[in-house]
């Protein structure tokens, strides 16, 4: 589900093949969702023995899927995820591209096959893509000059658009921080300076009281001959 409830994507994983498909959705309303199961799988009639879904309301639709596929439809126990645990990795794994709270309203179905084609089959799907700062660095340096588009640099760099957008928009946030720090130390700076030359008057007020104190100070100031 996109952020504010914006947008919605179908993901559907194969246990053995591990075969991802994905279908964007403008929402979860049942019979969006049972539309969309019907159209993606459609081509796979024959060959599909059981789905396997969670108990969200979105798939009041089942019957109709089961119906319209030939193949039976199952559901995991409430609070047992591990049931669906290709799927929920899977899910994870599509996060790399698509962040919580970023809207999915007109999410393409071209980028959604291109989401799944990535690092989401075969022995990558059991673990993530990372990436070290370096790297980050200097693809959003490329999208903070633009130069070129974010879809020229992600298509250069094998990554999502929205991978792209979402560095950039952190190295945008980092150079602001950076910036705030610089200003802040340069105020505590200043602050410092002045203390210390507020310390430096009285480290001379003090010598300079203290010098009246001695014997010769005394003497002079009252006219008492010293022996």
């Amino acid at each position: 589900m996109g952020g504010k409830h914006q947008g919605a994507v179908l993901t559907l994983a194969e246990r053995k093949t591990q075969f991802c498909l994905m279908y964007p959705l403008e929402s979860k309303r049942s019979d969006e969702v049972q539309a969309a199961m019907i159209e993606v799988l459609q081509p796979f009639i024959g060959k599909i023995r059981s789905i396997t879904l969670d108990n969200g309301k979105e798939f009041a639709g089942h019957e109709g899927v089961s119906e319209a596929l030939g193949t039976q439809v199952y559901f995991a126990h409430p609070y047992s995820s591990w049931e669906r645990g290709l799927n929920e990795n899977t899910n994870g794994l599509i996060r790399q591209y698509l962040k919580k709270g970023e809207s999915l309203l007109g999410l393409s179905l071209e980028e959604c096959n291109d989401i799944a084609d990535r690092p989401l089959k075969g022995d990558d799907m059991s673990k993530r893509r990372k990436f070290n700062a370096e790297f980050k660095g200097k693809v959003a340096l490329e999208a903070l000059r633009e130069d070129s588009t974010l879809s020229e640099i992600a298509n250069k760099y094998n990554l999502h658009q929205n991978q792209v957008s979402t560095w950039k928009k952190e190295a945008m946030e980092s150079l602001s921080h950076l910036f705030t720090d610089k200003r802040r130390k340069d105020d505590r700076l200043k602050e410092v300076e002045v203390q210390v030359d507020d310390l430096h008057r009285k480290v001379g007020q003090l010598t300079m009281e203290r010098s009246t104190l001695t014997p010769a100070a005394i003497a002079a100031k009252k006219q008492i001959p010293i022996s």
